[in-house]
Formats: structure tokens, C-alpha cells, sequence
């Protein structure tokens, strides 16, 4: 079985060289309609209080096509926000009569929340950036889609939920066709290779092949 386990200190290294990359593309399209942002707080949020915390960028306004990337609302160097318990991303949200399905999570998206516990991602989001979950210290476990696509970075896999050390479990729905879950670690779609382990795993059981 292969094992592909990045050290730490790359995967920082990795962080910092994509952040400054993004900072160019995020300033370059703010103030377009495709490239602005609708802020969850002007949104009904009365059924998931945690939309509040968050904003969503346009990616498509076209066609009768209305899609969304998803991240925190908070910038580098911001409070951030006050996000408790199980972080549920929405699968669409509603804004000036049209309904916008959520289909990507922003890098560095929900990184540095001490608050959540949970993560679930809808049916719908078919891709993250780099490092959407890293360094939240009291995550425990995360729900991932049968829609999310792996494209086979091993490098993108290490930085999914990278230094969070209470995380013990990645569930991955049996119907994703590039990756899968046993035990709680994340492998190929075949089970082959081993790509993540969460870092609160004492031990593992591994995939039978």
C-alpha cells in the first residue's frame, strides 16, 4: 500500500507561498457582480444561525446559472467570526429572487476556528481550495459529498484539515468516485492508497485490499 504523508513544516511553507497567490485573485475581481460578494448576514438564516458568519462570492450569473464560493467573513487580520458547534455549509442560498447553489469552498475558507466541532459539506460542492479547514484546534470530524472531486493532488489531500489535532474522522460519502474513507482516513477511490490520516487518530484500521 502506498503512503503519501507530507511534513508539517512543507505544508506551511505551501500555505504561505498559496496565500499570497490568492490575495492578487480575490483583490482583482471584488467589485464585479461575478467576483462580489453577497454577505450571509442579509440572508435568512433562521434555520442555520451559522450562515451569518459567512459570505459568498459570485462565480456565475449566467445562463440561468447562479453558483457561489464559500468562505468565513473575515479577512486576514480581522476578528474572526463567532462560528459554534457543527459548521453545516448551505447547498444553495436565496438573494434578490434567485437561488444560488453552493459549489466550491474558498481556500483558507474556514481555517482558524476554534469554534467548530463539525463539519458537513451539502451534495452540490464539487471542489475546495488549499487548506479550507486547517488549524481548527477542537474539530472532530468532517462529512465529505459524493459531488467533491479529487483531482489526485496528494499535496491538496495533506492540507484539507491540516493541524487539527482532535480531528479523527473524514466520512466520505460511498458514492464518491476519486476518493474514499475507512476508519476515518481518506484513500484512493480504490482503497489502494492511503492519502490522509487525521492527525487525532491513535491508530488506525486499515482499508482491505
Amino acid at each position: 500500500m502506498k503512503n503519501y504523508l507530507l511534513n508539517p513544516l512543507v505544508m506551511k511553507v505551501m500555505r504561505l507561498c498559496l496565500s499570497t497567490i490568492a490575495i492578487g485573485v480575490f483583490c482583482s475581481s471584488a467589485n464585479a457582480d461575478v467576483g462580489g460578494y453577497i454577505y450571509g448576514s442579509d440572508l435568512d438564516y433562521s434555520e442555520n444561525a451559522n450562515i451569518r458568519h459567512m459570505k459568498f462570492k459570485i462565480l456565475s450569473e449566467s445562463s440561468g446559472e447562479y453558483t457561489v464560493c464559500v468562505r468565513k467573513n473575515a479577512n486576514d487580520g480581522e476578528d474572526l467570526p463567532d462560528i459554534i458547534g457543527c459548521l453545516e455549509i448551505p447547498a444553495s442560498i436565496t438573494y434578490s429572487g434567485h437561488d444560488y447553489l453552493v459549489t466550491q469552498i474558498d481556500k483558507e475558507g474556514f481555517d482558524d476556528l476554534s469554534g467548530i466541532t463539525n463539519v458537513v459539506i451539502p451534495e452540490g460542492v464539487v471542489s475546495t481550495e488549499y487548506f479550507p479547514f486547517c488549524d481548527c484546534p477542537n474539530l472532530i470530524s468532517i462529512d465529505i459529498p459524493a459531488s467533491l472531486v479529487f483531482s489526485g493532488d496528494i499535496s491538496y489531500m495533506q492540507s484539507f484539515a491540516n493541524n487539527c489535532p482532535k480531528l479523527t474522522a473524514i466520512n466520505i460519502n460511498p458514492a464518491n468516485t476519486t476518493i474514499s474513507s475507512y476508519d476515518g482516513a481518506v484513500y484512493s477511490a480504490d482503497g489502494k492508497t492511503l492519502f490522509f490520516v487525521p492527525e487525532g487518530k491513535q491508530e488506525i484500521e486499515f482499508a482491505p485490499t
